[in-house]
């Protein structure tokens, strides 16, 4: 009895051997990496630099894991180009992690949406509907309406010192949420705290948050607040565009007509594409909106940014302006 047991464990043993042997698929080399962590503890602030050292080791291919997900680092325009045109297909899925799922009401936008039939139907509407030469010229009112009422605000503070970073924000702010919304809000409360929730999601989406990659650490989420903070972003965005929604939907059941409005907006849009199409419902509209929104506002957002240091090309820290406007008669 005893020999059996002996004989089927080692048989066994071999036989998951030859399995993980066989069934072993060819990967990039990779850096030598440590229980859990695997290659996290090679990384420092500056990730892209210990990029950059790792693969003039490993290669233009290398392949890192970050605790438990394997991340594919490339390093050289040749693969760039085999990675995003004859592999696209394969790696077109980005990750999706809690934020993107809580926020963005589980992948119903367009640029976290897993690659599928959904992909290509909201695609589809944001490209053709949304983002075509006609309907980018047919915004082309509110750009120069904006514009107008830009440059008049630095004319009233003839003499006057301004801060050009807020002007340009507050700019861009109104521009996108007129194109997008059909309002401005950058002067109301309660388009201050859309405002916040907005740059909040755009922080909160590119966090980093290590429950992800190590899963046995989870409950840092937790007692750091990361969990609660999605949580309360996620809800205060919802309940604005859910009131901004059901606003429009009810100025439509009062008699209003998209056609007879002289500016449409994204969301009167996206509202049609709704009522033709079973498959687009509110979330997908909030998703859509919300990825399209905060997209302008980044480029302006204020942050300091360091290029005295090599390798590659270096530029001097960019100093704020504040520029006096002078009226010339």
């Amino acid at each position: 009895m005893n020999m059996f047991i002996v004989v089927f464990m080692t048989s066994m043993i071999l036989v998951w051997l030859i399995w993980k042997r066989g069934g072993r698929k060819k990967v990039p080399p990779s850096p030598r990496g440590v229980p859990v962590l695997g290659n996290l503890h090679q990384l420092s602030l500056l990730p892209h630099r210990d990029f950059l050292v790792l693969s003039k080791k490993h290669g233009p291919l290398m392949l890192l894991h970050f605790g438990r997900v394997p991340v594919l680092v490339v390093s050289s325009a040749d693969a760039a180009r085999e990675i995003m045109k004859n592999q696209d297909l394969s790696l077109a899925d980005r990750p999706r992690y809690k934020a993107h799922k809580k926020i963005l009401y589980n992948g119903k936008d367009v640029v976290f949406a897993p690659y599928g039939e959904y992909w290509r139907q909201a695609k589809g509407h944001f490209v053709l509907k949304l983002l075509s030469n006609k309907r980018v010229q047919s915004f082309r009112p509110i750009r120069e309406e904006e514009t107008a009422l830009f440059v008049q605000k630095i004319r009233e503070s003839s003499g006057q010192p301004v801060n050009l970073s807020h002007m340009f924000f507050n700019f861009t702010y109104d521009g996108v949420c007129r194109s997008a919304l059909g309002r401005t809000y950058s002067q109301s409360d309660k388009g201050k705290e859309f405002l916040v929730l907005m740059m909040e999601m755009t922080e909160a989406l590119g966090a980093v948050s290590i429950g992800e990659f190590i899963p046995c650490l989870r409950w840092i989420d937790r007692i750091n607040g990361f969990d609660k903070k999605v949580d309360r972003i996620a809800a205060g965005l919802d309940g604005v565009l859910e009131a901004v929604i059901r606003e429009r939907l009810g100025n439509l059941a009062m008699g209003d007509s998209f056609e007879d409005k002289t500016e449409v907006d994204f969301l009167d849009i996206l509202l049609q594409i709704y009522t033709h199409h079973v498959s687009t419902n509110w979330d997908t509209i909030k998703a859509i909106i919300l990825v399209t929104s905060p997209t302008l506002l980044i480029i302006f957002s204020q942050f300091d940014l360091d290029m005295n240091e090599g390798p590659g090309i270096t530029a001097h820290r960019v100093v704020p302006l504040h520029a006096v406007a002078t009226v010339v008669a």
